[in-house]
């Protein structure tokens, strides 16, 4: 027993665990709740408590849920402690206190009720139904730890396998008392116990539709009040858009014309340096040909004078004269062809400036588009 008797401590520890983060997480919600008034706008949906892996727990706001499994568990260990111990027990009610079940029914009842009078505290313009929910879980989670636990984990698993140890241990000491009416007490405690929950589960549902009828009211309300609202921001927010459409029609008109001067001052400023280079490009061409014409002349003048000269020289060599000659000859063609290359080169040149200019031109007519 003693490996069960540490599962069911371990149990004890984990619900004990989460019964107080229940707490505290109900703490927290009162806390908010207290400081918002009663507002459900202002209110956030749930509370967490101080370990947050346990939160999937805090169900209810009245901590029967977690109450409930944990006050069993404390009765599950106490009454393996017993078996384990070998101390002799009554087998009626254990591993339970006499009373255990109406109590948990009634912890049961108790979260029913403290779910409805939550909604009472809240205030009726502002409630949501997430707030009407979060109390009926509250009422409804509570009864179903208290049936669940109860009729089936209680009298169907929980006593029947404890009393099973109990008596193979030899461990039961039987008390004589009039068990039928035992049973016939805790029936008529229990239909009464029936019969109040569904009288409460009525008020609560005819509490709530009056509810749902004043959210749906003043729901409307304030939806015809926000389309009211909404058309109006609706009117200024074209009536601005127009008038910053306007402006901005405006201002890219004027952008365009200092844009058009700026690319009408810059075809300018680019036709005056195309001139001027021309010009430059014409008054160099011109003295590169003065310089090539004036190289030719020089080097004709010079081959006749060396002619001249070779011929009072060497009149008596005729051969060597006509070999002289015919050098002079070729030297001539030469300078000849020099300035017929000059020539052509004169021409390209014009015809690169025709070309830069029909380019140019090309540019202002694409400006000008």
């Amino acid at each position: 027993m003693k490996k069960y008797l540490i599962l069911a401590w371990a149990a004890v520890a984990f619900t004990g665990l989460a019964f107080a983060n229940n707490i505290a997480a109900i703490v927290k919600w009162w806390m908010k709740f207290a400081e918002t008034g009663g507002d459900a706008a202002a209110l956030h949906a749930g509370a967490g408590g101080f370990i947050p892996w346990l939160d999937w727990s805090v169900v209810d706001y009245s901590a029967v849920t977690t109450l409930i499994p944990f006050l069993g568990c404390v009765c599950i260990a106490r009454g393996i402690r017993k078996i384990a111990f070998k101390k002799k027990c009554r087998p009626d009610c254990f591993p339970f206190f006499r009373g255990a079940d109406q109590f948990n029914v009634a912890l049961g009842l108790f979260g029913t009720l403290w779910g409805i009078i939550v909604i009472g505290y809240f205030q009726l313009d502002k409630v949501t139904m997430a707030d009407l929910m979060q109390c009926l879980h509250t009422a409804l989670f509570s009864t179903l730890a208290a049936v669940v636990w109860v009729f089936m984990i209680d009298h169907p698993i929980v006593r029947p396998w404890l009393r099973r140890r109990l008596i193979d241990a030899g461990l039961s000491d039987p008390e004589d008392g009039d068990l039928a009416g035992a049973v016939e007490a805790f029936a008529a405690k229990l239909k009464l116990a029936v019969e109040e929950f569904d009288k409460c589960e009525k008020e609560f549902e005819s509490g709530l539709r009056g509810r749902l009828a004043e959210f749906e009211k003043s729901f409307s309300e304030q939806l015809a009040a926000s389309k009211e609202s909404l058309d109006r921001r609706l009117d200024e927010a074209e009536r601005r858009f127009a008038e910053h459409q306007e402006a901005f029609e405006k201002s890219i008109a004027v952008a365009q014309g200092v844009a058009v001067k700026a690319i009408n001052d810059r075809n300018a400023e680019a036709d005056v340096a195309f001139s001027e280079r021309q010009k430059r490009y014409d008054a160099e061409l011109e003295k590169r040909i003065a310089a090539y014409e004036l190289e030719a002349a020089d080097r004709l003048s010079a081959l006749r004078l060396e002619n001249e000269q070779e011929r009072e020289r060497h009149r008596g060599e005729a051969k060597s004269l006509s070999e002289s000659v015919e050098q002079a000859r070729a030297e001539t063609r030469k300078a000849e062809e020099v300035r017929a290359e000059a020539v052509r080169n004169a021409e390209e040149a014009n015809a690169r400036a025709v070309r830069a200019e029909n380019k140019l031109s090309s540019i202002r007519s694409a400006f000008d588009n």
